[in-house]
């Protein structure tokens, strides 16, 4: 059991820094700015993964999903917060948080349907 969660949060952590980053460099992203977007993806990302991981054992799947979108928006909240307080000349952190977000879940949707 250890192992699987290890497991998924190292898959899953990998997949939110590569999809994030990936849209931080479109959006014009560079250099220490960056790396605070990976820092920022390492602090959220694996509470996320195991809070999901620890509720899906005992939530009804239906009740799981409602959380999981409460949890979401709490993160795009907290990144973008974190973004306009900590990104040099980013002008639009909400906006980046949203659609980097959008961007990892949309990628993990699609890995685990393909």
């Amino acid at each position: 059991m250890i192992q699987y969660f290890g497991r998924v949060m190292l898959y899953s952590l990998l997949l939110t820094e590569l999809s994030e980053l990936a849209v931080s460099l479109l959006w014009g992203i560079r250099g220490r700015n960056l790396l605070y977007v990976a820092a920022v993806n390492l602090l959220t990302n694996p509470v996320y993964v195991y809070l999901v991981l620890r509720l899906k054992i005992r939530m009804h799947p239906d009740r799981l999903t409602v959380v999981r979108i409460v949890m979401e928006c709490l993160i795009v909240l907290a990144e973008g917060l974190w973004y306009a307080r900590k990104l040099d000349r980013e002008r639009h952190p909400w906006l980046l948080s949203l659609t980097a977000n959008l961007a990892s879940i949309a990628a993990g949707i699609w890995l685990s349907r393909s």
